[in-house]
């Protein structure tokens, strides 16, 4: 259950995911993201408990493909949204892809 409402700046209640590493940002496709997994990716201000799982999401050859990104060491995934229409939360994290 979550504790308060989500939206991003395209209107949708789905956060907005960028994939940023030293070539280039790229603003993901929501849609294929839906498509790629069983729902959406977890949003919460929790996010610290769970790097292994955007890890293992992100670092995944297929989601790579699917997503179309270049993954490098130093990719950092950018997940935002909009708390209660007014307080924008933004978690990076660096992926650790063995």
């Amino acid at each position: 259950m979550y504790i308060h409402s989500i939206s991003a700046d395209d209107g949708s209640d789905l956060p907005d995911v960028k994939i940023i590493n030293p070539e280039s940002t790229l603003t993901l496709n929501k849609e294929k993201i839906l498509a790629s997994a069983l729902g959406y990716i977890h949003l919460s201000d929790r996010w610290d408990f769970y790097p292994p799982l955007y890890d293992a999401y992100f670092c995944n050859s297929n989601i790579v493909k699917k997503l179309g990104y270049i993954l490098s060491d130093e990719t950092v995934v950018e997940i935002s949204y909009v708390k209660n229409y007014s307080e924008t939360i933004v978690h990076r994290q660096r992926l650790n892809c063995i």
